[in-house]
């Protein structure tokens, strides 16, 4: 089994950790109790993170916005002001000429 922690700040699937913890008899009982003992965090239904307390890793805002949204201009605006940029430089990457 491959340790959860290992996906750092990575979102997972409910899918990915049925995966992971296929060893288990009842997997979605040891999610539960994963979520009890603060080592994952429920994102929303089915997309889970490790906590950061038990990776050592901070939990990336852009990126848990990434996967619940998915790819959006929020998520661009956010990432390019990160960065200082104004975007131009991105939106004109995705210009059809």
């Amino acid at each position: 089994m491959q340790d959860i922690n290992s996906f750092g700040p990575v979102p997972m699937k409910h899918e990915m950790l049925l995966n992971l913890l296929a060893d288990y008899s009842a997997p979605n009982n040891k999610i539960i109790s994963l979520i009890s003992a603060g080592e994952l965090i429920r994102l929303k239904r089915g997309l889970y993170v490790a906590s950061p307390g038990k990776n050592g890793t901070l939990l990336s805002p852009e990126l848990i916005a990434n996967h619940l949204l998915g790819p959006s201009y929020v998520s661009i605006k956010c990432i390019s002001t990160l960065w200082n940029d104004t975007g131009k430089g991105i939106f004109n990457h995705f210009t059809y000429h």
